[in-house]
């Protein structure tokens, strides 16, 4: 029997496969942060994101970031 091994879609949050010997990793996921407009976000610089308006609302996407990385609001 073979048996294949395939590892999650990345920002989908997906589990990864096992296999008879071994198993790959689950994707990774997003973060969405909705918050008011008047709140300024500081990202550190190892975090991707994009944003979006939904007045009186700004969303943001984080789709990739480290274990340091962080985002504080003022």
């Amino acid at each position: 029997m073979n048996i294949q091994s395939i590892a999650g879609d990345t920002n989908k949050g997906d589990g990864g496969s096992g296999g008879v010997n071994s198993g790959y990793a689950g994707g990774s996921g997003v973060i969405k942060l909705r918050v008011p407009e008047s709140f300024t976000p500081i990202f550190s610089r190892g975090v991707s994101y994009t944003s979006a308006s939904h007045s009186p609302n700004i969303v943001y996407e984080i789709t990739a970031a480290g274990t340091n990385d962080y985002v504080t609001f003022r």
